[in-house]
């Protein structure tokens, strides 16, 4: 089945960039695109997301972290015109994704980047000191990926504190806790969650509609999966050209 997902999406280009991601990885990306553009609402669950992170390497391997921590800071960055857009004047959002560029590179620390990451998470919950109909729901989770991009980039798994959110949050769960495979992004991008969550969000979310745009979320999506990996996946060897 992967096989034959792998001929009807077409394989990633990599021919243009240095390294070949592995093939396991590929046919996983190619897999899960598939899924992806056969939902209805074009959503991909954090479990699935899980999936692309382990397929890296373990978290005890240095380069795959370092592949990881790129595909958090790519991913950010991608989403951070949305923020600059509604907050001109605000540029604390550009200077974490910078620390975790720096962080990456081996020029600022692990402890540092992980203390500036959670003064990151307490001053978006501020809305950067901003009165909250400045800061579009967008803006806000644009600002979000930002700091989640540092703690990623300084080894912080995303998915850690994932039990916390509990099923009170939604009544029909009768108490316990929300099987990971059913968290929804708009959930995971508000309060916890990786980088790709709030991104994803913030690209396709329709403030007239109340809900992410299906396509905006495929398209996003697309991106992620087709070019976004790629990217960092070369960034694990080529630091200083990220």
């Amino acid at each position: 089945m992967v096989l034959m997902t792998y001929f009807l999406i077409g394989s990633i280009d990599n021919r243009k960039v240095g390294m070949q991601i592995p093939e396991n990885l590929e046919s996983l990306i190619n897999f899960l695109l598939m899924n992806i553009q056969s939902d209805p609402h074009h959503n991909f669950s954090a479990q699935k997301r899980q999936e692309i992170y382990e397929a890296f390497g373990p978290r005890t391997d240095h380069q795959a972290a370092r592949a990881r921590g790129w595909l958090a800071v790519i991913t950010a960055r991608h989403v951070l015109s949305i923020f600059e857009q509604a907050l001109p004047d605000e540029n604390h959002p550009r200077k974490l994704i910078e620390m975790a560029e720096a962080t990456l590179r081996g020029k600022f620390s692990v402890e540092e980047a992980i203390r500036e990451a959670a003064e990151g998470h307490e001053i978006s919950g501020r809305l950067w000191g901003h009165e909250e109909t400045e800061v579009t729901w967008n803006a806000y989770l644009a600002g979000t990926a930002a700091h989640r991009a540092l703690a990623e980039a300084a080894g912080v798994d995303p998915f850690m504190r994932i039990s916390w959110i509990r099923a009170s949050d939604s009544p029909d769960q009768g108490g316990q806790p929300i099987p990971f495979d059913q968290l929804p992004d708009e959930k995971l991008a508000e309060w916890l969650g990786d980088t790709a969550a709030a991104a994803a969000v913030a690209h396709a979310y329709d403030s007239d509609q109340l809900k992410s745009d299906p396509q905006k979320l495929l398209e996003f999506w697309r991106w992620w999966l087709k070019d976004a990996i790629t990217a960092a996946w070369n960034c694990m060897e080529a630091n200083d050209d990220c």
